[in-house]
């Protein structure tokens, strides 16, 4: 299982060759309160902190902020997707989609 949620492959096609594709299912939110009373192998499946579909853990210890705008020096506003460790408040590299 990845990350302990339950998952699924799907064959694909990609440069004539049959590749296996991995998803896996996504975790569902949970009030804090009924998140902590949850037992443990449950907690793996669900989310401890209220919801934001915009904000949402990515893979353990990463967040991914979606549709962030992020102004340009043009004033042109592009809308990025930010990924950043969830434990960190130093200065680091972001990847951007």
């Amino acid at each position: 299982m990845l990350f302990g949620r339950e998952q699924f492959t799907v064959k694909t096609e990609m440069g004539g060759e049959v590749i296996d594709k991995l998803y896996a299912k996504e975790l569902v939110p949970a009030p804090i309160g009924e998140f902590e009373k949850l037992p443990e192998d449950e907690k793996k499946l669900r989310k401890s902190y209220p919801f934001n579909q915009r904000t949402y853990e990515a893979a353990p210890g990463i967040i991914c902020n979606q549709d962030v705008a992020v102004p340009m020096r043009d004033g042109v506003i592009l809308h990025a997707d930010i990924f950043r460790p969830a434990d960190s408040t130093a200065k680091v590299p972001i990847i951007l989609a």
